[in-house]
């Protein structure tokens, strides 16, 4: 994938392919058996819904840094994070599936197949992923499993799909994770998902070819949690895990001027870039039949020192 660097002026959080699907016509248009709704009505619900998703996934993250370890409401607040994590997922699939929609309703059957390939091939490696994670947890019931990082300067939060990893023993979904028994850190994920987000927007603007309108539609609304997600993705510190460090670094950054820095990779580096040691908790559903959890981040062996990447 190519490097990205987007700036968004506070009066154009919306992606532009928006207002070039207001001006198509409105006609009857069929795919998989199914009517399909007007592309830019069907662009917007998804991307509102995934903006929504979010910012309670901001919330809830914000809101589980603030919670120890040991409070009454511990356990409720990281089931809520769950819960939003799972939500944010299915949103990203969504998203993935309304552009595909959209493709469909703009073009002509062989057009809009030959359109999806390259959707794809200019969206990837980002396609693959969202589309995998979203097949493992929803046909294939990988759990999503918090781990928790702490060192006197910082605190991580951060998150496992949950798979078998042999008989008996769950961890770190190997087809998902990139390293064994590593997590993403929602520090590093949510820049990197909020810059991918207006990556596809481009992709499927890209591959439709659309005439820009004079006028722009309203869409005060998406502008505003535009701008609140993107506001909360900002604010979180450059932390990451140890595995993530010779990853690219994604950049969510609000300017002087209002205008939003969307860039990966990007020249900034962790804050945490010097190794350090964290504290590790993490909860898992032991099960009878799978009574065997692998460790988050231990054991001698770490990859990804050789600077090496698996892709």
């Amino acid at each position: 994938m190519e490097p990205m660097k987007y700036i968004l002026p506070p009066t154009r959080l919306m992606p532009e392919v928006v207002s070039q699907l207001h001006n198509l016509p409105a006609t009857e248009c069929h795919f998989d058996g199914k009517l399909l709704r007007h592309p830019a009505d069907t662009f917007a619900q998804v991307f509102l819904g995934l903006l929504e998703s979010g910012i309670q996934l901001c919330r809830d993250h914000r809101q589980a840094l603030e919670t120890s370890e040991d409070a009454p409401d511990a356990v409720a607040v990281d089931k809520g994070l769950l819960r939003s994590l799972r939500a944010f997922h299915t949103s990203l699939g969504d998203y993935v599936n309304a552009c595909r929609s959209v493709i469909y309703y703009a073009r002509t059957k062989d057009e809009a197949n030959k359109g999806n390939q390259d959707f794809k091939a200019a969206a990837n490696p980002y396609y693959d992923h969202v589309t995998k994670v979203d097949n493992f947890i929803k046909h294939q019931q990988r759990a999503l499993r918090t781990v928790y990082a702490a060192w006197p300067q910082g605190q991580i939060i951060g998150y496992q799909v949950e798979g078998p990893i042999n008989v008996g023993t769950v961890g770190a979904e190997r087809l998902i994770h990139r390293y064994a028994g590593t997590a993403f850190s929602l520090n590093r994920a949510l820049k990197y998902h909020a810059c991918h987000i207006y990556l596809m927007a481009s992709a499927l603007q890209t591959v439709l070819k659309l005439p820009k309108p004079d006028e722009q539609p309203s869409a005060h609304e998406h502008g505003r949690l535009a701008a609140t997600f993107l506001d909360l993705v900002a604010e979180i510190p450059m932390l990451f895990f140890p595995d993530e460090l010779s990853e690219d670094v994604p950049l969510v950054k609000k300017r002087s001027d209002g205008a939003f820095l969307l860039e990966c990779p990007s020249s900034e580096k962790p804050a945490n870039r010097k190794a350090h040691e964290m504290t590790l908790n993490f909860r898992s559903e032991v099960s009878p039949h799978a009574p065997s959890v692998e460790m988050p981040y231990l054991g001698t062996e770490r990859p990804w020192d050789r600077k090496t990447s698996r892709r």
